[in-house]
């Protein structure tokens, strides 16, 4: 997971579960894994809150096609 935000209390929080539960660091650091978490928990919100998560998923779905467009266009790093 890449983000400048969160870096420091997902570090604290890594080296914590690191040793206290291993598969919950790893679900934390994997980008796979952590959007599936995220994915879960909108479409469980969009569920119960239909009304206010329809546009907060569009808003997340745009969100994903931006960042792979912009990817897409961005030569890789050697």
């Amino acid at each position: 997971v890449r983000d400048a935000i969160l870096n420091g209390p997902r570090y604290r929080f890594t080296v914590w579960a690191d040793k206290h539960a291993p598969m919950l660091s790893e679900l934390i650091e994997c980008s796979w894994c952590t959007s599936m978490w995220v994915a879960a928990g909108v479409i469980g919100a969009r569920a119960v809150a239909p009304r206010v998560w329809g546009p907060l998923a569009r808003i997340l779905a745009f969100s994903a096609v931006a960042g792979w467009l912009a990817n897409q266009a961005v030569p890789p790093k050697r």
